[in-house]
């Protein structure tokens, strides 16, 4: 055999052995089993499996796992996944000696839990809980102090999400909740021309004599990972057998991941963002509801975090319309916010009267014949002094004395 044959016998296995690696390699089992059960052990009560996972080997590479299922036994919780994949960048992953992921890739996801809550009067605490556990390592990934090349950091450029639904059931008061998200998808490109955020979704709560249903459609451009412009949300539908249209607009929202206690706490996310409006209309008619809030710019944090609204407007009418213009400051340790008079020019609203209020302090708790409470009861926004029932009230109430301080 000749020296050169030889050679073109070598480029065509390499030529070959590339395709093969560029397509795809089933990874048997016992390779990438321990490493799922690993990852199941950092939450417990939960047990993670596959049925097949499969790397492809170029300068971005990818794992594709397919029928993902985690199974959370304390909540009655399961996810599953029929396609998760996910891309990196090999060459800034060898540069940065950690993971890149770039790509994420969802299709046909299916949350659903049994719940002991009651959904319609703490919904928060009926959302499912599983995705966003199993999103936490990626996306909080270059917070963990003992990160490895191995634990995948967060430089997402395309994220897309098909068919992705949760239910969440209580069986003793017959509720169930029923998400559903047919497509979203978040691309950073180049340029802004490229670049764009879309999710549109639909959540509909049965019980008993009751059934509510609300479309919602978000879209935004990215312009750098977590800062956003032209922010738009616009919502639709039938609760508590009002029906309703709302909508959002912003012009910039910049979010910021940190580490709570020095960088050993859990992880929080700071907001700072501009020109925000928003807009509110029970289409109850004749005796139809508006309400509008903005603020100039607005910053704070999630979980629990200070936040500041400056140069804000607050309208509404329901039997008289009503204008005030003022700086908002809450503080979620004392349960407090703190109001104080501002102008904005163009503004038809007055100033509002410099004021201290404890947040949601109940029904019956520190009602002043004085000044009123402000109150979301019935439905809607309420002005007034007299002490409200226990069903249908959430209170903004003025502190007793006005020489406590803000």
């Amino acid at each position: 055999m000749s020296k050169a044959l030889k050679w073109s016998i070598l480029a065509l296995v390499l030529v070959v052995l590339a395709a093969i690696l560029s397509h795809g390699v089933v990874l048997p089992r016992f390779i990438w089993q321990p490493q799922l059960q690993r990852l199941a052990q950092a939450y417990p009560g939960v047990e993670m499996d596959a049925q097949r996972v499969v790397v492809a080997l170029s300068h971005k590479p990818a794992l594709l796992v397919s029928g993902l299922a985690i199974r959370h036994h304390p909540r009655q919780e399961q996810l599953h996944i029929g396609l998760l994949r996910l891309r990196f960048n090999a060459v800034k992953s060898l540069t940065t000696g950690r993971l890149q992921l770039e790509q994420v890739g969802v299709k046909s996801l299916y949350s659903q839990a049994n719940t002991q809550s009651d959904c319609l009067e703490t919904p928060l605490a009926c959302m499912p809980r599983l995705p966003l556990a199993l999103l936490g390592p990626i996306a909080f990934g270059d917070l963990h102090q003992q990160a490895s090349f191995w634990s995948p950091q967060w430089a997402v450029k395309r994220l897309n999400i098909e068919q992705a639904e949760f239910e969440i059931n209580n069986p003793d008061l017959q509720q169930n909740l029923l998400g559903k998200i047919d497509q979203a998808a978040y691309t950073l490109g180049a340029t802004a021309h490229t670049n764009n955020l879309n999710v549109g979704w639909r959540l509909d709560v049965k019980a008993p004599g009751l059934h509510n249903a609300i479309t919602v459609a978000f879209k935004a451009t990215p312009v750098a990972p977590l800062h956003f412009e032209n922010l738009q949300l616009d919502l639709d539908g039938t609760w508590a057998t009002y029906p309703w249209t709302a909508s959002a607009a912003q012009d910039h929202l910049h979010l910021k991941f940190e580490q709570a206690n020095g960088g050993t706490g859990a992880p929080l996310v700071q907001v700072a963002g501009g020109n925000l409006r928003t807009y509110i209309r029970r289409n109850d008619a004749p005796d139809t509801h508006q309400a509008a809030f903005s603020a100039q710019t607005l910053r704070g944090g999630l979980p629990a975090q200070p936040w500041a609204f400056e140069q804000a407007e607050w309208t509404y009418t329901h039997e008289d319309a009503q204008a005030w213009t003022f700086n908002l400051n809450y503080q979620p340790e004392l349960g407090r916010i703190a109001i104080s008079p501002t102008t904005i020019e163009g503004s038809e609203g007055l100033p509002a009267e410099a004021q201290v209020r404890e947040l949601n302090c109940g029904p019956q708790a520190n009602i002043r014949s004085d000044k009123p409470h402000w109150a979301w009861h019935d439905g809607w926004f309420r002005l007034g002094t007299e002490a409200l029932g226990s069903e249908g009230a959430w209170v903004l109430c003025p502190l007793q004395s006005d020489a406590e301080p803000a």
